[in-house]
């Protein structure tokens, strides 16, 4: 690993099998914080090369099994980003207390701390968490 100034680090792999696994089994957390994975680009500057999304874990509280599918998810989570995967609980059902989503948000924009979602007869408010995101400015 090589340090490249303003927080960004080089990291190279031995063999495609490690850099695979590390790619699939991402975000990645230190000390708490996300630690951002982006595929090395020719003529990269750590100085002019700003982030403009990442790829997070998102948790959300309260959501009605009726809306654990895919494609119920992606269009609830618009306002936060774009779903990519579900976890095997959010998939199986097995732990109903949250679901579990990876989603890949914009750093441009403020995330919501809920959202609302309409019901016949009612409307219910959904919180989220964004794991590993210690500031998260909230709309």
């Amino acid at each position: 690993m090589a340090e490249m100034g303003r927080e960004w680090f080089l990291i190279k792999f031995y063999n495609a099998q490690d850099k695979e696994d590390v790619w699939n089994r991402r975000p990645w957390f230190v000390q708490g914080l996300n630690f951002v994975l982006n595929p090395w680009v020719r003529g990269f500057c750590p100085y002019t090369t700003n982030i403009d999304t990442i790829y997070q874990w998102v948790r959300i509280y309260l959501l009605p099994l009726e809306f654990w599918s895919f494609d119920c998810l992606a269009t609830i989570l618009k306002p936060v980003g774009n779903l990519i995967k579900l976890d095997e609980f959010t998939l199986s059902q097995t732990k109903v207390h949250f679901t579990s989503v990876y989603v890949n948000i914009s750093t441009k924009r403020p995330l919501p701390g809920s959202l609302w979602i309409s019901l016949p007869g009612k409307s219910v408010e959904i919180h989220i968490n964004y794991e590993g995101m210690n500031e998260v400015c909230p709309l």
